[in-house]
């Protein structure tokens, strides 16, 4: 269960370098930075779906194995609140950030 996990992470990766690869072309240093300040968020939330996904998914199989349809509709149900709300959370606190790093970047350039 793990191995497609693992290269799915993997493709995630290799796309990233990809892409700050061309965008690297592009010889702008703030595009860089800015792709490469939105990665880590992206992998995180990735890696947080990933975990809700495949801990509530083998539960459910679980569950359905054993005839308990009850159990398994209950765990999918929690399965996308927490999804939601950890996406909610995770959307707050890059809006957070971006607002911070507006800020710093702002007080550089008045700088001078």
């Amino acid at each position: 269960m793990s191995i497609p996990v693992v290269l799915g992470m993997m493709v995630q990766v290799l796309y990233n370098l990809v892409d700050t690869f061309f965008i690297g072309m592009l010889n702008d240093p703030n595009q860089l930075a800015a792709a490469n300040i939105t990665t880590p968020i992206f992998m995180l939330m990735m890696a947080i779906a990933t975990i809700v996904s495949t801990g509530a998914a083998s539960y459910i199989s679980r569950c359905l194995g054993k005839k308990d349809s009850r159990s398994a509709n209950k765990t999918l149900s929690t399965g996308i609140a927490i999804s939601t709300g950890l996406g909610v959370l995770v959307m707050g606190l890059q809006r957070a950030a971006s607002r911070l790093s507006a800020t710093i970047m702002a007080q550089r350039i008045s700088r001078g």
